[in-house]
Parts: C-alpha cells; structure tokens; sequence
C-alpha cells in the first residue's frame, strides 16, 4: 500500500475558496431575492383602460377604446378580462373578451361596442384567468 501525505493547502488555494464561496452565495441570495419579489408581485399584472373621451357615437352605438396592458412578470399565453358596464352602482352590461398573448410590458389596443352612453355609465374590467407559456 502506497500511503498519500497530506499537504496543508496554500494561502493562495484558501483565497481563491473563500471568494468561491462568497460568489457562490452572493448568486444563490440574489435568486432568492428575484424569486421571492417575483412572488410578491405574483408575476400577475393586467391593467385594462378605457378611454371613454375618445369614444365615437354611430348608429345609436358607442365604439370605446380600450387598451389591455401586461404589467406582470412573465408574457401571457392567454388572458380572459369580463368587461362591466354600470350604471351608478349596478350592472347592465357585462361581457367577456379574451386576449390571446401579451409579451412582457405588451399592450393591446381594441375597441369596445356597447349601446351604454360612456358619458353616463361607467365601465370596469376584471380578470377572470391568466395562461402563461
């Protein structure tokens, strides 16, 4: 049998393993930090506008402008947005509309057609369901 010495490691090795380390962990805080503030925020950020001065009047319908905006952390394969029509307080208008992918900070522009005044209603939207890719 061949007996092996030991060799006590050199100031140069103990460095080069503390920065290692350090690097090592600075990367592994950093991941926990990014995942934990992605969690927070819960990755889900879908903001819808309507910009009820520029609608147009036509044929006794109003054509609104809306605007889906993705303000989340991650793209969205597929995002389901109940838009409500409310007079005063209550509801006299609701309908579903799906948007089919918004990449990161995407936004969508369409319009909505509804026979409610935008001058005397009120209009709000409400995510249903996010798919993400």
């Amino acid at each position: 049998m061949t007996t092996r010495s030991r060799r006590a490691a050199s100031a140069a090795e103990w460095v080069t393993l503390t920065l290692s380390i350090l690097i090592v962990g600075a990367l592994v805080a950093v991941a926990v930090m990014e995942e934990q503030r992605r969690q927070e925020t819960g990755g889900v950020g879908v903001r819808v506008t309507f910009a009820a001065d520029r609608a147009e009047a036509r044929d006794g319908s109003y054509y609104v402008p809306y605007t889906v905006r993705n303000t989340g952390a991650q793209a969205i394969t597929s995002a389901e947005i109940w838009i409500e029509v409310f007079a005063e307080e209550r509801l006299v208008e609701s309908t579903e509309v799906t948007v089919e992918f918004l990449p990161l900070q995407g936004t969508q522009e369409a319009v909505y057609v509804t026979t409610a005044d935008p001058a005397t209603h009120e209009f709000a939207a409400r995510l249903e369901s996010l798919q993400f890719p």
